[in-house]
């Protein structure tokens, strides 16, 4: 009876927003009530089978980056929605890439000192391989300011909502509070 009022679409909350979204009927589409992306906030919701939160997928540990799937841009040339310019891509994937082959397994009898310069040996290649050039830096820091705008009229409605639902509700006083003592 549920399902059919629903239309036997499956109402989830967001781990990371807590919004309510409902998820698509068809049992052909790729979202599931186990693996799902919220529409609100972006995140991608996967359960394992207990029920927790999935945050490791083998993508974080890919020790070299995906092919490009289309041309790269020109110097200078950013593409639609690029915060950075090739450079400061190449340059945040070599330091990753080094990042990542710098420490060796825990076993290898180098792993305590390698570990001990870990900060220093970042720290060198952030320097040698700035992450974001002037322009970029600008382009970040527009982004960052509407992203935290955007945020901040979110936040803003969403109390007004709260508010207002408060305020539409009966005040729940119990009938002993209300009488006199004589």
């Amino acid at each position: 009876m549920w399902s059919a009022l629903t239309g036997g679409r499956s109402a989830v909350t967001c781990w990371f927003c807590h919004e309510r979204t409902r998820l698509p009927r068809s049992a052909a589409d790729a979202d599931t009530k186990n693996d799902w992306h919220c529409s609100s906030c972006g995140n991608r919701n996967a359960f394992d089978a207990h029920g927790n939160l999935v945050d490791a997928w083998p993508e974080m540990y890919r020790e070299t980056p995906l092919a490009s799937r289309s041309r790269p841009a020109a110097h200078g040339e950013l593409g639609a929605g690029a915060a950075f310019c090739p450079s400061c891509q190449r340059n945040q994937e070599l330091v990753c890439q080094m990042l990542a082959a710098y420490l060796p397994d825990e076993d290898d009898p180098d792993y305590q000192s390698r570990f001990a310069q870990a900060d220093e040996y970042a720290r060198s290649l952030k320097r040698r391989y700035p992450l974001v050039c002037r322009k970029c830096q600008v382009r970040v820091d527009e982004r960052l300011q509407q992203q935290a705008q955007w945020m901040y009229r979110r936040e803003l409605g969403s109390a007004l909502r709260r508010s207002e639902n408060a305020r539409s509700q009966p005040a729940h006083v119990l009938p002993s509070l209300r009488r006199r003592r004589a």
